[in-house]
């Protein structure tokens, strides 16, 4: 993959650095005999593992807020209640 040009000595450090971190979170992650199982292998029958379509929750997220926030857009109209104000309002700014 050519980290760091590619020299043996940093790809065998970077994997003694991280594989004890790394390996366990790939053995309960994607890895898991359930992962396996269900999504890669297609052989288990539980758990179902459903696919979510995000458009479809936030429709159904949305539907279920007061007709002020239905429309998706009340941050857009509180930044455009804000800019008409013609009363500046104090800042407080931050490095």
């Amino acid at each position: 993959m050519k980290i760091e040009g590619g020299m043996p000595s940093v790809c065998k450090g970077a994997i003694d650095m991280m594989s004890a971190f790394l390996l366990p979170a790939l053995a309960k992650g994607p890895l898991s005999p359930m992962t396996l199982c269900d999504e890669q292998l297609h052989l288990c029958t539980s758990p179902v593992v459903k696919e979510l379509d995000s458009d479809a929750f936030v429709q159904r997220v949305l539907a279920s807020k007061p007709d002020f926030l239905k429309d998706n857009d009340y941050i857009d109209r509180l930044y455009a209640k804000i800019k008409a104000d013609p009363n500046p309002r104090p800042m407080k700014r931050a490095v």
